[in-house]
């Protein structure tokens, strides 16, 4: 009865460890796509169409999933650099 007991604990502590890890590995994925503080990056539609209303010359990029535009994203943090103070860059993740 006793090496049961051990198994299923040590079963509970596999499954948390396991659990942590996962949870760790989505943030550092998620965190993995740099992004300039210039560009705006927007995930509800309620914020873009109020960014809209109130910027003026904004550009948009549009992406499917966090990694697939990074090299445009690359591309729009130097822009941003020269545009700062004349329009707004702004980033929406359709995924």
């Amino acid at each position: 009865m006793a090496s049961w007991n051990r198994y299923g604990s040590r079963m509970r502590e596999l499954k948390m460890y396991t659990f942590v890890f996962l949870v760790c590995l989505v943030s550092v994925l998620q965190a993995s796509v740099k992004v300039s503080p210039l560009i705006e990056k927007v995930s509800e539609h309620k914020d873009f169409k109020k960014l809209l209303r109130t910027r003026t010359n904004v550009l948009v990029l549009y992406t499917k999933s966090a990694t697939s535009g990074d090299s445009k994203l690359k591309l729009l943090s130097d822009v941003a650099q020269v545009i700062k103070g004349q329009g707004t860059i702004v980033w929406v993740n359709c995924g």
